[in-house]
C-alpha cells in the first residue's frame, strides 16, 4: 500500500481543494491521485467524484483525450466502491468521446464492459443508461459498416426511450438523435429515401426550446447530402446553406468537424453541379482546418482528385486518390469499405487514362477488402458473399472488373461470367435490405448494366453450347430487369389484403407470424455479427461465450424455420410470394401461358449497345441478339413522331414516308428474325417490352412494304401486324402469370360499370398536377355514347355527367368485372405520381390510385396517354395504367398517345361486344381494330394507326366470364326448352291413352 501524501485528518473542505489541485497536476504530468488516500471509502468517493467532475469540464472544453483519462480513473475508484451505476455513466461519456476521436476499438471495449455490468448487476433494462449503451453500440456498428446490426440495436434503444419519454417527459433531443442516427444507417446502405425521412423526422422533433447548433448542423448536413445523392440538388443545397449559416455561431477549435462536414458536403454538391471555382473555394477552407486536424485528410484528397478529374488533370487526380487510399487505411483501417471505394475510383480513373491493366488491379484490390482470401492475381475468382457491409460498392467493383475483363479478354466469356453472377446475387441481397421504393429504383438502374453484361456473355456461350440451362438463366435476368418493384408491391398489397380479409382469428395469427418472422430475421443477423466480432477479437475467455452464442444462433435458426413452416401451412399465398420461386421460368411460361399452341411470348432487353429478345414457344425457346439501340433509335423516334401527328398532316408525303419506313424497319429489327415462318400465321403474341419499346404499339408495325405507291393507310395497301396476330402486353412474364392465378374469393360483381364525365360546355376540370392546367376541358360527346352503348350490351351501370364523380368511382371500384373510364387524362412531365385522370368533380392522381382496392378483371382507360409517363431504367413506364394495375386490376386497356373521341367510342363499343360474345381479350381487341379498319364508310385519314393503334391490352389473353354471356345462352335455349316441353306433354298424353 502506498503511503498517503496527505493526512486524512485535514478538514474536508481543504482536502477537497488540495485533491483537485493534485488531479490537475496529474492531468498535466500523467500522474494518478492514487497515493493521496488510504482505504477510507469516503476519501475514495471524493477522489472518484473529483476525477468525474474534472473529466466533464475537460470534455466541455474540448480536451477529449484528457477527459477520457479522468473518466477512466473515476471508473477505477468507483469499482472499489462497487458503484456500478456511475461506472456505466462514465462508460457512456467515454463512448461518446472515443466515438468523436474515432477510436472505435476502445469504444467497443468500453461498451462491452458496460453491457456486462448491466447484465451482471441486473440493472433495470428499462432505464436511461441501457438506452444510452444501446445507442452508442448502434453508432459503433454503423461506423464499422455493420448496418443491419446497427439498425437492430437502435430499435432496442428507441423502444426504451419511447417508454421513458412517456414516463418522465424526457427531452425530445434524445429521440431526435435516434432519428438522425437511423438516417445515417439508411444513408450508408444507400437507402436514401428512408434516410431523408428519418433526418426530416429528427428535425421535426428537434427541441426548439433548447437549441443545439452543433447537432442542428449535423442534421442539416446529412439531410442535404442524402437529397443530393437522390438527385434533388436544389433542395439539398438549401439544407447545406442552412448548415453554413449556423457555422458562425460555433467555435472552429472545438466544433471543427462540423465545419469540415459542411465544407466537404458543399464541395460534393458543387462538383455535381460542375461549379468548380466554388468547389475549389471550400477545398481551400477545409485545408486550413486540416492543418491542425489531419485525421480527415483522406476526404480532402479524394475530393481534390474529383475536382482534378473534371479539370482533366488526370495524373494529379490519380496521385491524390492514392494519397487518399493511404490516409484512409490509416484512419479507418485496411478492411473498411471506404478504402475499397477509393480503389474503385482509382480503377475508373485508370480506365479513363486507357490503362486497363492498372484498372483491373485496382478493382481487384477493392474486392480483396471484402474477402481477404481472394487471390490478388486471379482476376476471375469471385469473393464470398459473407460479412458484406456495403453491397452497393461490391456490385460496382464486380461490374467494373467484369467489364474490364470483357475488354481485355473477349474470348474468355465462360470465365468472366461468374463475376456478373456474383454481382447479381449481391443485387438480390441488397434489394432485400432496402425499404424505400426510391432506393430500389436507383438500384434497378445500376443493376441494368450488370444484367446487360451477363446476357451478352450468356448469349456467346449459348451460341457455342446450346445448353437450355443458359437460356433459363438469361430469361431470369431479363425478368429481373423489368417491373420488379411493381411485382413486389403487388405481392405486398396482396398479403395485406389477405390479412384484412381473413377472419379475425386468422388475421391476428397472420399479423403475429409476420412479427415473429421479422424479429427472427433480425435476431439471426445480430447474433451472426456478434459472433463475428467475438471471433475477430477472441481472447482466452472467449471460448465459452462463443459456444453459448453458437447454441443461441442454432436455437433462433430453428425458431425461424418453424415460423416459415407455419406460414407455409396457414398462409401459402404469402409463403409463395416471400420464399417460393420469385420469378417465372421458361417451363412455367410454356405450361401456363402458352396452353394455346398458337401462342408465343417475346421478351425484350434493351440497354446501350446490348439488345436481346427471347421468343418462347410451346416446343422451346429462341435467344436472339438484336442490333444495338443506336442503329434503330432514329427509326423509333420517326415512328413516334408520325403516330402523334394529327389531322391532314398525316397525308403529307414526308409524314407518310416516315411512318412507312420506320414501321417496316422496326418490324425487321424486332420481330422478323424471331417469326420467319410464323409471320403469316394467325398467332397470338404476348409481348414483354423493355425501355423505349414500352411506348411502341407493335400492332401498327408493317410486316411487308405497301402494295401501292399512293398515300393510303388502308389495309388494302398496308400489311399491319394486327392483321396477322392478336397481341397482349405484359410488364413482365411473372406479372402475366400472377394475373392468371389471382383469386378474389366469392364473385358477387356485376359485369360493367362505365364512367363518362362528358365535360359539356361550362364544365371545369380541376387539375392538381404541376403540368396539367385547370380550365375548361374539351367536350367528349362520343364518350357518353360509348358508355351508354356498352351499358346496353353488357347490361351494366352507366355513370354519366355529374354522376361520373370520384366519390362514385371509389364506392364502386370493386363492384364490377369491367370498369371503363371514358374521360380526359394528363401526363405530368416532372413527376409521374402526379399524372391525373379526370372525373366530373375533381381528378385522381397516380399516387391516389394505389389506395383504392379494385377487383376488376379489366379496366378500360379510354382517355389520352394513360399508358404514357416517365421511363425509369430497369422498371418501366410510370403511367396511370400502372397505377390501376398496382391497385388490383389484372388487365388494362390503355392508350399510348392522344385518343380521338369518335375512334375511341367505335373501338371500345365493338371490343366490349366481342367480350360479351366470349372472345378472349386479345382476340376481342384485334377484331375491334380490324372492324374499324375495314368499315366501308371509314375516311381514308382515319385508317392511319394514329386513330386505332394507340389502345393496347396489358394483361393476360384469358376471356372474361360475364353474366351477360350466360343470359344470352339462356335466351338461346328457351325455344328448344319450349319445344321439348310440348313434345314431352304430347307423348306423355299419348302414352296414358
Amino acid at each position: 500500500m502506498l503511503t498517503p501524501a496527505i493526512s486524512p485528518k485535514l478538514p474536508r473542505e481543504l482536502y477537497a481543494v488540495l485533491l483537485t489541485l493534485l488531479l490537475s497536476v496529474g492531468y498535466h504530468h500523467g500522474l494518478s491521485a492514487l497515493g493521496v488516500y488510504q482505504n477510507d471509502p469516503e476519501e475514495i468517493r471524493e477522489v472518484a467524484r473529483n476525477h468525474f467532475n474534472l473529466a466533464r469540464e475537460l470534455r466541455l472544453d474540448g480536451q477529449l483525450e484528457a477527459a477520457d483519462r479522468h473518466f477512466s480513473q473515476a471508473q477505477q475508484y468507483y469499482r472499489q466502491l462497487a458503484d456500478w451505476s456511475i461506472i456505466v455513466s462514465s462508460a457512456i461519456y467515454r463512448s461518446q468521446i472515443n466515438y468523436d476521436l474515432d477510436r472505435l476499438d476502445s469504444m467497443r471495449v468500453i461498451l462491452e464492459e458496460a453491457q456486462r455490468i448491466i447484465d451482471r448487476e441486473t440493472l433495470s433494462e428499462e432505464n436511461f443508461k441501457q438506452e444510452r449503451i444501446y445507442y452508442f453500440r448502434a453508432l459503433y456498428l454503423e461506423k464499422t459498416a455493420q448496418y443491419q446490426a446497427a439498425s437492430k440495436m437502435l430499435d432496442r434503444a428507441t423502444s426504451i426511450l419511447t417508454r421513458l419519454e412517456k414516463l418522465i417527459a424526457l427531452d425530445s433531443a434524445y429521440l431526435s438523435s435516434h432519428k438522425s442516427a437511423s438516417g445515417s444507417i439508411y444513408y450508408e446502405r444507400r437507402d436514401f429515401e428512408m434516410a431523408i425521412n428519418h433526418y426530416q423526422a429528427a428535425l421535426a422533433i428537434f427541441p426548439v426550446t433548447r437549441p443545439d447548433p452543433e447537432k442542428q448542423v449535423g442534421i442539416y448536413n446529412n439531410l442535404g447530402l442524402a437529397m443530393i445523392e437522390m438527385g434533388q440538388l436544389s433542395q439539398g443545397m438549401d439544407y447545406l446553406q442552412k448548415s453554413l449559416d449556423i457555422l458562425p455561431d460555433l467555435d472552429p477549435r472545438k466544433e471543427y468537424e462540423d465545419f469540415l462536414q459542411t465544407y466537404f458536403n458543399l464541395i460534393r454538391a458543387y462538383l455535381l453541379r460542375k461549379q468548380l471555382p466554388a468547389a475549389q473555394k471550400y477545398l481551400n477552407l477545409a485545408r486550413e482546418i486540416l492543418r491542425d486536424h489531419p485525421q480527415d485528410l483522406h476526404h480532402w484528397y479524394s475530393l481534390m482528385a474529383q475536382l482534378q478529374e473534371q479539370q482533366s488533370r488526370l495524373p494529379e487526380a490519380l496521385s491524390n486518390y492514392r494519397a487518399s487510399f493511404e490516409a484512409r487505411k490509416e484512419a479507418r483501417g485496411a478492411d473498411h469499405p471506404s478504402v475499397a471505394k477509393v480503389q474503385l475510383a482509382i480503377g475508373q480513373l485508370s480506365h479513363q487514362m486507357q490503362d486497363e491493366r492498372a484498372a483491373l488491379r485496382a478493382f481487384q484490390r477493392g474486392l480483396q477488402i471484402f474477402d481477404r482470401q481472394l487471390d490478388s492475381t486471379d482476376y476471375y475468382a469471385v469473393p464470398r458473399l459473407e460479412k458484406i457491409s456495403d453491397y452497393y460498392l461490391l456490385i460496382q467493383l464486380l461490374n467494373h472488373r467484369g467489364s474490364t475483363l470483357k475488354r481485355l479478354y473477349p474470348e474468355a466469356s465462360e470465365r468472366i461470367l461468374p463475376t456478373f453472377r456474383t454481382a447479381i446475387r449481391a443485387i438480390d441481397s441488397l434489394r432485400l435490405l432496402y425499404e424505400s421504393d426510391a432506393s430500389k429504383l436507383l438500384l434497378s438502374k445500376e443493376a441494368k448494366s450488370v444484367f446487360a453484361s451477363a446476357l451478352e456473355l450468356l448469349y456467346r456461350q449459348y451460341q457455342q453450347q446450346q445448353d437450355p440451362a443458359l437460356l433459363e438463366e438469361a430469361f431470369q435476368y431479363m425478368e429481373k430487369s423489368k417491373a420488379l418493384l411493381l411485382l413486389e408491391n403487388i405481392r405486398k398489397w396482396r398479403n395485406i389484403r389477405l390479412q384484412r380479409s381473413a377472419p379475425k382469428d386468422r388475421g391476428d395469427r397472420f399479423t403475429e407470424l409476420l412479427e415473429e418472422e421479422k424479429n427472427a430475421k433480425l435476431d439471426l443477423i445480430l447474433l451472426q455479427r456478434t459472433i463475428e466480432d467475438l471471433q475477430k477479437n477472441a481472447g482466452e475467455q472467449s471460448g465459452e461465450k462463443l459456444d453459448n452464442l453458437e447454441r443461441e444462433l442454432q436455437k433462433v435458426y430453428g425458431q425461424y424455420q418453424t415460423i416459415k413452416s407455419a406460414l407455409s401451412d396457414s398462409f401459402p399465398q404469402y409463403y409463395r410470394a416471400s420464399y417460393g420461386d420469385a420469378l417465372a421460368g421458361i417451363g412455367q411460361i410454356r405450361e401456363e401461358l402458352l396452353r394455346d399452341k398458337g401462342t408465343r411470348l417475346v421478351s425484350y432487353f434493351i440497354f446501350g449497345d446490348q439488345s436481346f429478345a427471347m421468343l418462347i414457344r410451346p416446343e422451346g425457346a429462341v435467344f436472339q441478339q438484336l442490333p444495338e439501340l443506336a442503329r434503330w433509335e432514329n427509326d423509333f423516334k420517326s415512328y413516334q413522331k408520325a403516330l402523334r401527328t394529327q389531322g391532314k398532316a398525316l397525308l403529307e408525303p414526308a409524314t407518310y414516308e416516315s411512318y412507312v419506313h420506320s414501321a417496316s424497319r422496326l418490324y425487321d429489327v424486332l420481330l422478323r428474325q424471331l417469326l420467319p415462318e410464323d409471320a403469316a400465321d394467325e398467332l397470338r403474341l404476348y409481348l414483354i417490352p423493355d425501355d423505349i419499346l414500352g411506348f411502341l404499339a407493335f400492332e401498327s408495325l408493317l410486316v411487308s412494304p405497301p402494295s401501292g405507291d399512293q398515300i393510303s393507310y388502308a389495309p388494302a395497301q398496308q400489311d399491319y401486324l394486327i392483321e396477322h396476330h392478336a397481341l397482349a402486353y405484359g410488364y413482365s412474364a411473372t406479372l402475366l402469370l400472377e394475373s392468371i392465378h389471382r383469386t378474389d374469393g366469392p364473385d358477387e360483381r356485376s359485369d360493367y360499370g362505365g364512367f363518362a364525365p362528358v365535360f359539356r360546355e361550362g364544365d371545369v376540370g380541376r387539375a392538381i398536377s404541376r403540368d396539367c392546367t385547370t380550365g375548361s376541358l374539351m367536350y367528349l360527346p362520343y364518350s357518353e355514347k360509348s358508355v351508354q352503348e356498352t351499358q346496353e350490351i353488357l347490361e351494366g351501370t352507366a355513370y354519366l355527367n355529374e354522376q361520373a364523380s370520384l366519390q362514385n368511382f371509389k364506392a364502386s371500384a370493386d363492384k364490377y368485372r369491367i370498369l371503363q373510364l371514358a374521360t380526359h387524362a394528363c401526363v405530368d412531365e416532372q413527376d409521374a405520381l402526379f399524372n391525373v385522370i379526370y372525373f366530373h368533380d375533381t381528378t385522381l392522381a397516380t399516387y391516389e390510385i394505389f389506395d383504392i382496392p379494385m377487383r376488376a378483371d379489366l379496366i378500360i382507360l379510354s382517355a389520352c396517354e394513360t399508358g404514357n409517363g416517365d421511363l425509369l431504367e430497369g422498371e418501366g413506364i410510370m403511367s396511370l395504367s400502372r397505377g390501376f394495375y398496382y391497385a388490383g386490376s389484372a388487365n388494362i386497356v390503355t392508350s399510348l398517345w392522344p385518343a380521338d373521341d369518335y375512334a375511341t367510342q367505335t373501338l371500345m363499343v365493338q371490343f366490349n361486344r366481342y367480350l360479351k360474345e366470349g372472345l378472349p381479350k386479345d382476340r376481342a381487341l384485334q377484331r375491334a381494330k380490324l372492324d374499324f379498319l375495314n368499315a366501308p364508310n371509314l375516311r381514308s385519314l382515319s385508317a392511319a394507326p394514329s386513330f386505332w393503334a394507340n389502345f393496347i391490352l396489358i394483361g393476360n389473353q384469358e376471356k372474361i366470364e360475364l353474366d351477360a354471356q350466360r343470359a344470352t345462352w339462356h335466351w338461346f335455349l328457351l325455344p328448344f326448352l319450349g319445344v321439348s316441353l310440348i313434345l314431352a306433354l304430347f307423348y306423355g298424353l299419348s302414352w296414358r291413352k
